[in-house]
Formats: structure tokens, sequence, C-alpha cells
């Protein structure tokens, strides 16, 4: 349906010859922040550069790539880096993750307690909302792994 109704909107501003911003009531407002997407998974001192780099660019938001494997030190490595990222883009850059639905609910709760302190604003997939069942599981690190395309 949803497909339709974009449709019946698309041909209601071609047939008005106006833009479609437009047909739907116009601009609500003259600029859109944005975040500079994404600082890849690599190790604190590279994404930490990644993200200045956003910064220095003009980004006032980014966000990061967490959810690292057990060998890549699980939930305590994603602190450790959001934790160098922070120290590098300073206090005023806002900080969203994506998880990539790596941890468990008891995992994404410590994560998510731990790294409170970097002041994210944001948890992209911390976990699948059918695993809370797993609230848990030990702190060894993330268990669930992404299965879906």
């Amino acid at each position: 349906m949803s497909g339709i109704d974009q449709a019946r909107w698309d041909i209601l501003a071609q047939a008005q010859g106006i833009p479609l911003y437009k047909a739907l009531g116009g601009a609500g407002r003259a600029s859109v922040p944005v975040y500079g997407s994404k600082v890849y998974t690599a190790d604190p001192a590279a994404m930490a550069k990644q993200a200045k780099e956003k910064v220095d660019g003009g980004h006032r938001a980014i966000k990061i790539q967490i959810g690292r494997s057990a060998e890549r030190g699980g939930w305590r490595g994603d602190v450790e880096v959001t934790r160098a990222i922070r120290e590098a883009v300073g206090p005023t850059v806002d900080i969203g993750a994506d998880v990539n639905d790596a941890y468990g609910a008891g995992t994404e709760i410590k994560a998510c307690t731990e790294q409170g302190e970097q002041d994210r604003r944001l948890n992209e997939e911390p976990g699948v909302p059918d695993a809370i069942h797993r609230a848990g599981e030990g702190p060894s690190g993330p268990t669930h792994r992404r299965t879906r395309a």
C-alpha cells in the first residue's frame, strides 16, 4: 500500500507541476541536520582519526561502527573505541553508533551503561528485539550474530 500512496502523491505533484515537497505542504525548515556516516570498525586510533576528519570537514554529528567480535575486544572494545572517538572530537559533537545486532540484551545493557559517560545519542540495531531472553548472558562479549541479509 505504501508504494501506491507514494505514487499517488507523485502523480498529484506532477499534475500540478510542482515539486513533491510542495505538494506535501512545503519545506518545514530551512535546513536539515545530517551526520557523517560512518566511521568504520578499525583500531581505536584509526577510528578516532576518521571521526576527527569528519568533524574537521564540517559535520557536527557522526555515526560510528561498533559491535566488535570477541577477538577484537567485544563490547569492552566498543567502550574503548567510543572513548577514543569522544576524546578526538570533543564534547559538542553528537555521536551515534551502529551495533549491527551484535549484542544480546544483557550485553547491550552493560555496554550502554559503560558508554553512557561518552554521551552517545543513538544506538542503531544494538540487538534483535526477540533476544530479550538473553538478559542473563555473561560478560564475555557479544553472543548474537546477525543472521539477516
